[in-house]
């Protein structure tokens, strides 16, 4: 699939994504597996997959998002928890020292 800066913008891509996307590939790019791996921080892969994938492609896309979402929110949800808790004890801690 070619993806352009003309197409982002057909889209109504926001402005951020399309001037990243137009610093990086003025002339558009054929977009690759490997490609989209290296800019994988770079671009909103959710937005993208659901404005330029066909619908069969999309399909698919959203089946196989499904686990990994769900293994995200996973860890997601103990990381958040580790954080809550490692703030309390930082509190509590600086809080000791207030007199």
């Amino acid at each position: 699939m070619r993806v352009t800066v003309a197409k982002l913008k057909r889209l109504n891509a926001c402005s951020e994504q399309v001037r990243l996307f137009a610093e990086l590939f003025p002339d558009g790019v054929d977009v690759t597996e490997a490609l989209c791996v290296a800019h994988a921080d770079k671009f909103d892969w959710d937005w993208a997959a659901r404005h330029l994938l066909p619908a069969p492609l999309l399909v698919d896309y959203k089946a196989k998002r499904a686990p990994l979402w769900a293994d995200y929110l996973a860890e997601d949800e103990a990381l958040w928890a580790d954080y809550v808790t490692k703030c309390a004890a930082l509190f509590g801690r600086l809080a000791e020292q207030v007199k």
